[in-house]
């Protein structure tokens, strides 16, 4: 399968054609990966063309339920995104580490989730460990991401392990993050798993704590 797998990284389409039609079209590895994850993941528009027209199934799952798309939006392949979606791509697969729009958000690349969340990407849609692309795009300072993610809809107080996203802001010290969640709805009092507060997390007499403070009513434990 490796020669299968380097032109479809590298090839042209003449090239992959003419392997395609001299090998096995729908090989795959140890992992369950198919040649059209293999195409995905290295940006490679015309191979993925190609398969897709030579009848690879766009919804292919490796044994993590890892579908072709979730590679493409991990590279932030705009066009191979469309293509997938254009071919009957499942934008919310069952993957194990999450969504496509999870893959997007984790790699900074902002065309490619709006394309996701057109297409409707669950944008709450957590992993197995209870992440939600809000939570991930705070963790990272995705400041255009978050935005993003909370104008279309996100769910600002949504927790993972009790944790939420103005947690982890205020963790991290962020006064624009912390300001970016409040504004648009974010709960400045909820309590997580060790009883702290966001407010709790920053030193006193600081425009973050003061921030907070202005926003801090009756404590609030997440449930959710």
């Amino acid at each position: 399968m490796l020669t299968s797998i380097k032109t479809v990284e590298t090839g042209t389409r003449e090239e992959i054609l003419k392997h395609l039609s001299k090998n096995e079209y729908f090989e795959h590895d140890s992992d369950n990966n198919t040649l059209l994850h293999y195409a995905c993941l290295a940006g490679n528009l015309n191979a993925v063309k190609v398969l897709l027209e030579a009848g690879f199934y766009v919804n292919a799952n490796n044994v993590d339920g890892h579908t072709p798309i979730c590679d493409a939006a991990a590279n932030g392949s705009v066009e191979i995104i469309k293509a997938l979606i254009n071919g009957g791509a499942n934008v919310n697969p069952p993957a194990y580490w999450g969504s496509p729009l999870m893959y997007a958000v984790k790699n900074g690349h902002y065309d490619a989730m709006t394309i996701l969340v057109d297409a409707g990407a669950d944008i709450n849609a957590c992993d197995r460990l209870g992440f939600c692309p809000i939570h991930i795009s705070v963790r990272n300072r995705f400041y255009k991401g978050v935005e993003y993610l909370l104008m279309a809809g996100a769910d600002p107080n949504k927790c993972c392990k009790l944790t939420t996203a103005l947690h982890i802001a205020a963790e991290l010290l962020d006064l624009k993050m912390v300001r970016l969640l409040l504004l648009h709805g974010a709960y400045a009092s909820p309590v997580d798993s060790h009883g702290r507060r966001p407010i709790d997390l920053v030193e006193k007499d600081t425009p973050l704590y003061q921030l907070l403070n202005a926003f801090t009513g009756k404590s609030l434990l997440c449930f959710y």
